[in-house]
């Protein structure tokens, strides 16, 4: 899903579409993925030339789940490997 979301926003940038960002919702298990999915996110907005302001990394609390515990650990995590590489993550509620 991130790779056809990506390459769908380099073609409507080729076609001089000024959409401000692409959204893609992410799945518990690229989340458990942690510094993988920094790398695959890397990789793929970098394949399709795109700024890392361009896409929008989601999170619904049913995919963090019911404990609050969990959803501030993994929100803690994921945003410090995201800000390093220059990326944000917006978890919706």
């Amino acid at each position: 899903m991130l790779d056809q979301a990506c390459r769908q926003m380099s073609l409507w940038r080729k076609e001089k579409l000024q959409l401000p960002v692409i959204a893609v919702n992410l799945s518990l298990f690229q989340l458990k993925s942690g510094q993988e999915l920094v790398r695959d996110v890397t990789q793929t907005i970098a394949k399709w030339g795109l700024a890392p302001s361009d896409l929008e990394l989601d999170v619904t609390e049913a995919t963090l789940g019911s404990s609050h515990g969990r959803k501030t650990l993994y929100r803690q995590a994921l945003d410090s490997a995201f800000k390093q590489s220059g990326r944000a993550l917006r978890a919706n509620h």
